[in-house]
């Protein structure tokens, strides 16, 4: 059973990067959004015209690729050899994001992947659910919820509880998106 969910969790977080992977690379977020902090009563929309900002992948903290970050490069090599080119392709992607990332950047990144480590059963379930959810959304809807994802991110609990209940957020993403955002956020992105 552990070995089919790494099986899933591997094959989820391949889906998901590959599906970002089809779009174009990112592009410097427009003045409105780079100039100033996201608004505290919505979460700005990344489907809106000409707001695509730079935004980190969502990486299931079970994926194959997510373990790999605390791998050394030795250890790395050697399991990416193992597998097929296209594969071998995505998660050195993923390994090239992760190490340019500041050492405070991938120490918060690794301290999700233990914290998803230690979720009960249950609560994997739930996230492993929610990621799938995630990946089949629409592409536009998929990139909405992956923003606001990232931004919600950073924030302590109470400015993510003021942001999900704000009337913007309500009108913005269907109860489905909701659910999967707060799910996520809180079982798998708990506030630092």
């Amino acid at each position: 059973m552990n070995r089919f969910l790494q099986i899933a969790g591997a094959l989820l977080a391949g889906a998901l990067f590959a599906s970002g992977a089809q779009r174009n690379a990112p592009k410097a977020a427009p003045p409105h959004i780079a100039a100033k902090p996201a608004p505290r009563s919505n979460i700005p929309r990344a489907s809106a015209p000409g707001a695509k900002p730079q935004r980190a992948p969502v990486i299931h903290p079970g994926s194959l690729a997510a373990r790999l970050y605390k791998a050394n490069p030795q250890q790395r090599e050697m399991l990416l050899e193992k597998l097929p080119p296209d594969r071998q392709a995505q998660l050195r992607k993923n390994l090239e994001w992760f190490d340019h990332l500041n050492k405070q950047q991938q120490a918060v990144e690794i301290k999700y992947i233990n914290h998803y480590a230690g979720l009960s059963p249950q609560k994997r379930a739930l996230v492993n659910q929610q990621m799938a959810a995630l990946a089949h959304l629409p592409p536009a809807r998929g990139e909405d919820v992956r923003y606001a994802l990232n931004l919600l991110q950073g924030m302590n609990k109470k400015e993510r509880e003021s942001i999900i209940k704000s009337d913007g957020f309500r009108s913005h993403y269907s109860p489905d998106e909701q659910k999967i955002i707060s799910d996520l956020l809180e079982n798998m992105l708990p506030p630092m």
